[in-house]
């Protein structure tokens, strides 16, 4: 290791133990075991080599990386910032509402001026991407469901508890706000009708009403408020036992629970490892989320509720995420990860258009969305459809 990272260890390695000493009031020492390389943090695994009580084995620092490589500064603009204070505020959340079962790694301490945090070591299992890739369709669809178990555990602990995140966040820094319903709707219909037209689609009669109905699932989420992790992929998610537990907070916010409760369902929009995942497999993720969210949203357990949402989410992958996708590969395709760009796209759009149309909810809009892919097919007449995961061809 070259002297100015060994320094630069030292330096975190220090920090941390003045919050653990603070935390735990007495003497804490680490001694660094192994380094994490990500893009966004520094990520050291640290074992606790002298400690008072209560002190566990060993800790994870985080400690933010800016976008130019600067030092931290807690109220610089620079994006990396609040992201670090949103994965800050969600591990804290959670630790503090949860009575010690936290449905990710427990939160120990931080510094803000040096963007660093301590927190519970969840062992040196794997994400379970492995098992998307493998052979057995058995393992891979029970990582799946224990992650959607993972999800609904975590939305129905926060369903109301707004005020107790707001607390903590607003403590660390300045945070992007939500957009109006009236702003969003309007966002919406512009972006529709530019497609509508580029293709040639005429839009079907209501499907800009129908808009509000998806603007209000981004704005108005009503009794499915809950906190969001904003990224549960599989590579976010740790096995502790037979659970899977959650991290990286860095785009937590609160929101509509099932805009990450059907993630599974739209193939794990924010991913660059996106692959179809069978409808029987989704149908059984779903069943074990809806059984842990309604434990705290007892709404999820009203069948014309859940399922209208599960549209509305759909909706929103397809309209707010996906229509800015054409005017980028409308010319030519780009790959992302294992698929291409223009794949995700469409099988965005056909998810929304089946379950709109398998629940009777948005139809205007889900047959618009559904002429608008036809519309692309007939112009990317070479695109091979998306492939299952490996585990499930």
């Amino acid at each position: 290791m070259p002297k100015s990272d060994e320094k630069d260890h030292s330096e975190t390695v220090a920090i941390a133990e003045n919050v653990l000493r603070e935390v735990f009031k007495g003497d804490v020492r680490l001694k660094m075991e192994t380094k994490f390389d990500t893009d966004r943090a520094t990520v050291l695994r640290c074992r606790v080599v002298k400690y008072s009580s209560d002190v566990p084995q060993s800790v994870v620092v985080k400690r933010a990386l800016t976008t130019d490589g600067t030092a931290f500064q807690p109220n610089s603009p620079d994006e990396m910032v609040p992201r670090f204070f949103n994965d800050w505020a969600g591990l804290e959340f959670l630790s503090t509402i949860s009575g010690g079962d936290s449905p990710t790694a427990q939160f120990y301490g931080g510094d803000r001026e040096k963007g660093l945090m301590v927190m519970e070591d969840l062992g040196d299992g794997r994400n379970f991407y492995g098992s998307l890739r493998g052979e057995s369709s058995t393992a891979a669809m029970a990582e799946l469901i224990k992650l959607a178990r993972a999800l609904g555990k975590m939305h129905a602990l926060t369903i109301r508890k707004k005020t107790v995140y707001d607390s903590i966040r607003d403590r660390l820094g300045p945070r992007d706000r939500p957009p109006s319903m009236t702003d969003e709707w309007r966002r919406l219909v512009k972006k529709l009708d530019e497609v509508c037209e580029r293709v040639e689609v005429k839009p079907y009669r209501g499907a800009k009403t129908e808009m509000k109905t998806v603007a209000a699932f981004i704005a108005a989420p009503g009794p499915f408020f809950a906190y969001t992790h904003g990224d549960p992929i599989p590579m976010n998610a740790l096995p502790v036992g037979d659970e899977r537990k959650l991290f990286d907070f860095e785009f937590g916010e609160y929101r509509h629970a099932l805009r990450d409760g059907i993630y599974g369902r739209v193939c794990f929009p924010t991913w660059y490892h996106i692959n179809r995942v069978p409808n029987d497999v989704v149908e059984k993720m779903e069943i074990a989320y809806r059984a842990e969210l309604a434990t705290g949203c007892p709404e999820a357990a009203d069948d014309t509720l859940f399922f209208r949402s599960v549209v509305e989410a759909c909706a929103y992958w397809a309209t707010h995420s996906r229509l800015n996708f054409i005017e980028k590969v409308w010319e030519e395709d780009h790959k992302w990860g294992i698929s291409t760009q223009r794949q995700i796209l469409l099988l965005c759009f056909d998810i929304f258009g089946q379950a709109s149309e398998e629940f009777g909810h948005l139809q205007a809009l889900g047959a618009t969305v559904r002429d608008i892919a036809a519309k692309l097919r007939e112009r990317w007449t070479d695109l091979d459809e998306m492939p299952y995961y490996p585990a499930f061809r």
